[in-house]
């Protein structure tokens, strides 16, 4: 709930401009700076709430994370409108405000009650292992120190608590309940030859990229200063997105062989067309000074969002369909968000790193490593 509730707060309040110019009432800037206050302190709770009590946090602990981590996210989360009113109280040549004046106390105390608020999970987390408590305290400070500006960062980048409510809203969704173990479950093919498969494909992913990119650098070069430089990127940038295909269906593959293929060689269908057509849409309609390739690209990754939404829902055949629904559409939107940013935006660079990983950690994703099975969503323990 506290999940599904931050995820409408982020989605309202965004990280977006908060100051006078804005273009908002003051009514509405208030109501923004706290919705994007609101949403990340929901997350800590939900968080809380469900790896509380696998960590076997007491209640001091409990309330120790929750009232550090609210600090944090609310300090971040009030930076932004902060350092902003400062600006136009700077701009309009008057005394600053009480609230743009908070704008370095935010910057010092979100990390701080971050690292606190980490160190204590972190802490908890290690005090099963075989660690000494001292040594597993200086880990636990060193980690968090570590981690903390990293997840705070995300949360200031923009729709960055819409992205932390999905992936809470996944977690939940993994953590719940499950249904008894199918009786039928789907036939599993040899290893070596599906891995055979997946590389192949993963090859001719990344042969692809760089051949594309290639040309498309050659040509930007071989005409510098001309009009030809732009389009032949442009060009390069929009024919790239094709070699999400042979990626489609390596990962159908090795969805079918972990948890059967069910509605996802369909959705993989669906991602295909409608990536080939933008794509070609996309060389069509180039115009360096139009949003054509804005609007495809937010096409392309609704398409992808599709077949995601089909792996994920297969992966969670023995959740109960309430967390299977959550998991479905909160992991596709996530994941339209994701790829649009790393991998259309980016011209295609994104699927390097993809097609990289299943060439050459492939083995890993079929077959396990050290006799432990490939970690898939559907072998996450229920908290």
């Amino acid at each position: 709930m506290w999940a599904a509730i931050s995820f409408v707060f982020g989605d309202f309040g965004g990280n977006g401009d908060f100051g006078g110019d804005g273009g908002y009432s003051a009514g509405m800037a208030v109501a923004r700076t706290v919705a994007a206050a609101t949403a990340p302190l929901l997350l800590v709770v939900a968080l809380v709430l469900l790896y509380g009590p696998a960590l076997r946090l007491g209640r001091a602990a409990t309330w120790l994370v929750v009232v550090a981590g609210g600090i944090s996210v609310v300090s971040v989360a009030l930076f932004g409108p902060s350092f902003g009113v400062g600006m136009d109280d700077a701009d309009a040549g008057r005394p600053t405000s009480l609230f743009g004046s908070l704008t370095l106390l935010f910057l010092i105390v979100a990390p701080l009650a971050g690292v606190v608020a980490l160190t204590v999970v972190v802490f908890h987390g290690l005090a099963h292992t075989t660690l000494r408590r001292p040594i597993a305290a200086a880990l636990s400070l060193v980690g968090a120190a570590i981690a903390t500006p990293a997840v705070l960062v995300c949360l200031f980048m923009p729709q960055g608590s819409v992205l932390a409510a999905v992936t809470v809203l996944v977690l939940l969704a993994l953590g719940g309940p499950r249904t008894p173990a199918r009786t039928d479950p789907a036939p599993t093919p040899p290893p070596a030859p599906l891995l055979n498969r997946v590389r192949v494909l993963a090859l001719a992913s990344l042969s692809f990229s760089v051949a594309v990119w290639g040309g498309g650098l050659a040509a930007s070069i071989a005409g510098a200063g001309t009009e030809v430089a732009t389009s032949a990127l442009g060009y390069a940038s929009a024919t790239a997105q094709l070699a999400a295909v042979p990626l489609i269906i390596a990962v159908t593959l090795l969805v079918a062989a972990r948890v059967g293929a069910g509605p996802v060689p369909v959705g993989a269908a669906v991602a295909i067309v409608v990536t080939v057509t933008a794509s070609a849409c996309m060389v069509a309609v180039y115009d360096p000074a139009g949003d054509g390739y804005i609007l495809l690209a937010g096409v392309i990754a609704l398409g992808v969002a599709a077949w995601l939404a089909t792996v994920l829902w297969q992966f969670g055949a023995d959740r109960d369909r309430g967390d299977r629904t959550i998991l479905s559409a909160a992991g596709g939107l996530g994941g339209a968000m994701l790829y649009a940013s790393l991998c259309v935006l980016s011209g295609g660079l994104g699927l390097l790193l993809v097609s990289s990983l299943l060439l050459f950690c492939g083995r890993m994703l079929v077959q396990g490593t050290r006799g432990r099975p490939a970690i898939s969503p559907a072998t996450l323990p229920a908290s």
